[in-house]
């Protein structure tokens, strides 16, 4: 009998795949990015404690995107790129917004706070004018 290797066992032996999409930064999307990040990163090996620190960052990442990125009544939308090898998620989470603003936000304050307890590394890259990035990775176990 030939055994055929799952997704796990693919992105265990070095192969790299990727999840692409964009949604509109509204707080319906967001559900939709955690459901799509989480199921990507179970098919690539992902643990029940992985998918909840993923399931969180990137819920707390395009959160951030719909209250922050885009003036009120403006239209924008969220980017998010997910990219599985080997024992690694990689995602990014942007917009096409102002970028980071200088001052006080209206939130609380600890989405990113958060992001940087979950996931192994962490960066914020704003653009301005042209957006920001958050980029989050992951260690899989083995």
């Amino acid at each position: 009998m030939t055994h055929i290797a799952g997704p796990r066992a693919r992105a265990r032996e070095g192969r790299s795949s990727l999840l692409a999409r964009h949604w509109p930064a509204s707080d319906a999307s967001v559900p939709e990015i955690r459901h799509a990040v989480s199921a990507f990163a179970l098919a690539h090996g992902a643990d029940d404690p992985t998918l909840y620190d993923v399931a969180l960052a990137v819920t707390e990442a395009a959160a951030n995107v719909v209250r922050h990125a885009y003036a009120p009544g403006s239209v924008g939308d969220i980017e998010v790129v997910a990219e599985a090898h080997g024992d690694t998620l990689e995602v990014v989470v942007s917009d096409g917004g102002e970028g980071l603003r200088a001052g006080p936000s209206d939130g609380l304050g600890v989405g990113l706070r958060i992001i940087a307890v979950l996931a192994a590394s962490f960066a914020i890259r704003s653009r301005p004018g042209r957006g920001t990035e958050v980029w989050m990775r992951f260690l899989l176990p083995r």
